[in-house]
């Protein structure tokens, strides 16, 4: 009974043990060190678009691949990453140690076309469209002159509208005597002259092949200008008094080098021609305003002119309030001097201020007050008089005083007015 029992009890451990080790078994066959497969792949960021001929370019493809244990992994082809057809006419890259197997491109067919990509036996498919290569026939240049010292942004229209290809890269071919150069499609030249440039269209004529064609540019130089300039004129200003330098700008265009003259200028207004400073003082007798002429001359064959008109402003002319009469005890004259002790002219308006002017004469008898010389109507015979612009006419006018002081006679000398509307 005994020797029954232990067998039985020796069975079951025996059994239990199995088990044990099956299960250990089981546990290491899941877990323990067997790498996860590869379930399935996804792709994103595929080029849709091609030409017909072109390679295919899988730049910026990425490829994530997912495994049993639920991890990701992307792959990113580099961009530029074009990939031939090989001799079974799939297209084949390999990024670190994954291989990509991409197939189902047709570079000659047209329309839609689905490809499918692998890794590992797990298989994704995504869809292209394949379009004709329209390419360029011509073109036709925008402008064909150009100004120099202007720059000339280059631009032509390309023929066919539709074609696929239509971005241009502009470069000099033969400057000639321009000194034609371009920057970013903007062409500067420094003299006259013919200028050739060429238009390149990368993969215009085919899809591999550049579509180019040169133009010839007339360069021609800008006409001579001398640019006016309203701050040359010259404000009213006081007799006697210096202008404030004026400058003219320097010419443009033409040939250089330049010649500068005035003329029609008054007298009192000077010219400087290598410098093109105006200067000057305006002397008393000076009143009205008045315009003069400054020419530039360029030095071609033959020469060419330009010319601007500077006007300068009539003279502003305080006035006043009264004269008085100085005796010159030495002299039989009287002399006649303004109150302010100014030497300016003396002008009266009709419509404006000032309009009266007071002349006195103190210490003399029997005074009288001539206009223009005439003794037959005296205009006054006070010791001062008042004259209003309204009663005079419009022009220059001249007054003189006689009085005597004592037993002296005296007779001054003509003061002189004007009267404007």
């Amino acid at each position: 009974m005994k020797k029954t029992l232990l067998v039985s009890i020796s069975l079951v451990a025996l059994f239990a043990l199995f088990g044990a080790l099956a299960l250990a078994g089981c546990g290491g066959s899941d877990g323990g060190g067997k790498a996860p497969s590869l379930v399935s792949i996804a792709i994103t960021g595929a080029p849709t678009t091609y030409a017909t001929g072109a390679a295919l370019n899988l730049g910026g493809l990425v490829v994530t691949l997912t495994y049993s244990d639920a991890s990701t992994t992307p792959i990113e082809l580099p961009a530029g990453t074009v990939i031939a057809l090989d001799a079974a006419g799939s297209l084949t890259t390999k990024v670190g140690s994954v291989t990509v197997t991409v197939s189902g491109y047709n570079p000659a067919g047209t329309g839609e076309q689905t490809i499918t990509v692998t890794v590992d036996g797990k298989t994704q498919q995504f869809t292209i469209t394949v379009t004709g290569h329209v390419p360029v026939t011509g073109l036709t240049l925008t402008s064909t002159t150009a100004v120099v010292g202007t720059p000339l942004t280059l631009a032509a229209t390309v023929t066919p509208t539709d074609a696929t290809n239509k971005t241009i890269v502009w470069s000099v071919k033969a400057a000639g005597t321009t000194g034609a150069s371009i920057s970013s499609g903007v062409l500067s030249a420094s003299s006259a002259g013919t200028a050739t440039v060429t238009a390149i269209i990368a993969n215009g004529l085919t899809a591999t092949t550049a579509y180019t064609q040169d133009f010839d540019i007339t360069v021609t130089t800008a006409p001579l200008d001398l640019a006016d300039n309203a701050s040359y004129d010259i404000p009213a200003g006081t007799v006697s008094a210096g202008i404030s330098p004026v400058t003219i700008g320097a010419a443009t265009g033409g040939t250089a080098p330049y010649s500068y003259a005035v003329s029609g200028n008054p007298a009192w207004i000077s010219f400087n021609a290598t410098t093109r400073e105006i200067s000057g003082t305006r002397p008393a007798a000076e009143e009205a305003a008045g315009s003069f002429t400054i020419t530039v001359t360029d030095s071609a064959t033959p020469a060419a002119t330009a010319s601007i008109t500077v006007a300068y402003g009539a003279v502003s002319i305080p006035v006043p309030a009264d004269l008085t009469i100085t005796v010159g005890v030495d002299q039989g004259v009287v002399t006649i001097g303004r109150s302010d002790g100014a030497e300016t002219p003396i002008v009266l308006s009709k419509g404006g201020t000032p309009n009266t002017l007071t002349l006195s004469a103190t210490g003399f008898t029997d005074s009288t007050w001539l206009l223009d010389g005439d003794t037959a109507t005296p205009i006054g015979t006070e010791g001062s008089i008042t004259i209003n612009a309204s009663g005079y006419a419009v022009k220059k006018h001249s007054i003189t005083f006689t009085g005597w002081k004592g037993a002296t006679f005296y007779t001054s000398d003509p003061i002189d007015f004007s009267v404007q509307n």
